[in-house]
């Protein structure tokens, strides 16, 4: 299970930490508020896979570097 995530300059989060709690975890928010980004973030730390185009978009307008940590358990 995902317990938290943290993007640091990943597309739109300067610094986000999520933390999810058990159960179903919703994202709710307007268009461009960075749901989507939480997404890419998860399947890019676990699978090196995202939905944008190139590597360079997922780094933040006006950052060097990016980076995404999630923190999950496994066979609890």
């Amino acid at each position: 299970m995902i317990e938290s995530i943290r993007l640091k300059n990943f597309i739109s989060h300067e610094d986000t930490v999520i933390e999810l709690e058990d159960g179903i975890n919703v994202f709710v928010g307007n268009n461009g508020a960075g749901k989507s980004s939480v997404i890419d973030a998860i399947t890019y730390a676990l699978y090196g896979r995202h939905t944008r185009e190139l590597d360079k978009n997922l780094v933040r307008r006006g950052s060097l570097s990016s980076a995404v940590s999630v923190t999950f358990t496994c066979g609890k």
